[in-house]
């Protein structure tokens, strides 16, 4: 398979970077949802370990495990298929998108005329 690179682990034949991708993905995705490795398990039915192994790429997610991480998830399956082929991006731009959709969920929580106050304010501080 072209852009694919094997390489050797314990336990199987190879992975290439497509599991890794499909990982790094679910582990985005966890993450940005503030949820515990143990969580995600408990959401789709698996056990923490399992999620370990996926998100570092070194067992595969079937495509029904996929499909339950979508669920667990909240996000489309394609979502975990997002950017593959593309440079990766900076461990500073995934916590800044993590901690932007931490807000959101807290924004989401408050009155719309408490939220555009709020809004107004953040960008004020911005400002120079």
């Amino acid at each position: 398979m072209a852009g694919t690179k094997v390489r050797g682990r314990r336990g199987r034949r190879g992975s290439d970077l497509v599991d890794d991708h499909l990982g790094a993905r679910l582990r985005e995705r966890r993450l940005a949802l503030g949820l515990s490795q143990a969580q995600l398990a408990a959401r789709m039915g698996f056990t923490p370990p399992q999620i370990n192994r996926y998100e570092h790429g070194t067992t595969r997610l079937s495509a029904a495990g996929l499909w339950r991480a979508a669920q667990a998830l909240e996000v489309t399956p394609g979502y975990f298929f997002e950017g593959l082929g593309e440079r990766r991006r900076s461990p500073e731009t995934l916590e800044l998108e993590a901690a932007g959709l931490q807000v959101a969920r807290y924004l989401r929580r408050l009155a719309p005329e408490v939220r555009d106050r709020l809004i107004g304010f953040i960008a004020s501080l911005t400002r120079r």
